[in-house]
């Protein structure tokens, strides 16, 4: 594939993974997979960004968690260049769907396509999303683009095309075992927004106001999961309003699941990244700070939180807590999530700090005249 210049020469070089000092995203934690999946065999694929993508093969023989072989990689950028091959690193592991890949290639100059006297040194995380299947997420610092320093995101996705398949099909290409299905064991539901009314206005002739508060959730887990039905989604999720002084007046809100729409139907499948909002009614009748906020003057009366609690859908406990509640701080640039897929950049949740990032507490005032 040929691309114009000048903004796109490099990213052809950086996908071929042979650009200078590619580093991994962080990842947290290492997810479990429940198939006794074997990676040793050829892994064929690409690695995208910027619109363009590049292709990639792996050759690769597992040895307990230990992975070696060799990579072979086609630029493709401002001209079409030669493949150029490498070696795994013996730093190279495989554990429990987790895939740390350390590649050793030939340096390519991205305007040439001359090949260096330098090696570069290359890592990045993939995770097992199938047992044919790999992909990941990471960012990439440019430093050879005519504009200088540049980091973009890099998508790298691989599907095996032989060698063994899985533990029971030693000799030839298994069926894929696609994410979504059941057989997947990854546990992870998260929090990622709060709704709530801003500004709640009682008086003497409107002394409670009932309004709704959302909360929406996602599936970050590896297989689909089905809310049967409202007590399950009332253990699934918890919306707790918790008062920022002694009220005044009145009794502080409790929240309880609304009925009918806007709240989805039950039951309901959620498919791995798939969002739900759960909406609950609260009946406002009483503040603490009955002034109005007004720019630095906080005169809030309500903070929400909410928590998710994947045991509440079949008992097994989630794999990946650090995503269960809202608010939470995630520092730019953020971090990929291993879960489902590797592909997803937790930004946090809750509203906007003063560094524009997410994990503020999220307020309501109540004023009354």
């Amino acid at each position: 594939m040929k691309m114009s210049l000048p903004r796109r020469l490099l990213a052809g070089s950086l996908i071929a993974m042979a650009a200078a000092g590619m580093a991994a995203a962080p990842l947290a934690g290492a997810p479990p997979v429940l198939l006794p999946f074997d990676i040793s065999g050829t892994w064929k694929g690409s690695a995208k960004t910027m619109g363009v993508s590049g292709n990639v093969t792996l050759r690769l023989q597992q040895d307990g968690q230990v992975v070696t072989g060799t990579v072979a990689v086609k630029h493709s950028f401002g001209q079409d260049c030669k493949t150029v091959s490498g070696i795994i690193n013996d730093g190279t592991t495989f554990s429990s769907g987790l895939f740390h890949l350390i590649m050793e290639t030939p340096h390519v100059n991205p305007f040439t396509c001359g090949v260096g006297q330098f090696t570069d040194v290359s890592e990045v995380d993939m995770l097992l999303t199938s047992n044919v299947k790999m992909t990941g997420s990471f960012e990439h610092l440019v430093p050879e683009l005519p504009e200088g320093n540049q980091i973009v995101t890099v998508v790298l996705s691989l599907t095996k095309v032989s060698g063994m398949m899985t533990e029971t099909d030693p000799d030839g290409p298994g069926p894929a075992v696609p994410l979504g299905s059941p057989e997947l064991g990854v546990h992870d539901m998260a929090v990622t927004k709060i709704t709530a009314p801003k500004t709640i206005t009682l008086s003497a002739n409107k002394p409670s106001v009932d309004a709704l508060v959302k909360v929406e959730i996602q599936n970050r887990g590896q297989h689909s999961e089905v809310i049967a039905d409202d007590a399950m989604l009332g253990e699934l999720v918890t919306l707790t309003c918790t008062p920022l002084g002694t009220l005044q007046s009145g009794t502080p809100p409790v929240p309880v699941l609304h009925a009918g729409k806007p709240q989805k139907t039950l039951p309901l499948t959620l498919k791995p990244k798939q969002k739900l909002v759960v909406v609950y009614d609260v009946t406002v009748n009483g503040a603490f700070d009955p002034e109005k906020t007004k720019g630095q003057q906080f005169h809030g009366d309500y903070s929400w939180s909410a928590l998710v609690d994947h045991a509440a859908i079949d008992g097994q406990a989630d794999q990946h807590v650090d995503d269960d509640e809202c608010p939470r701080n995630a520092a730019a640039p953020y971090d990929f999530d291993h879960y489902p897929d590797g592909t997803i950049k937790d930004k946090g949740a809750g509203s906007k700090l003063p560094d524009k990032t997410l994990g503020g507490q999220v307020f309501t005032d109540v004023v009354v005249k």
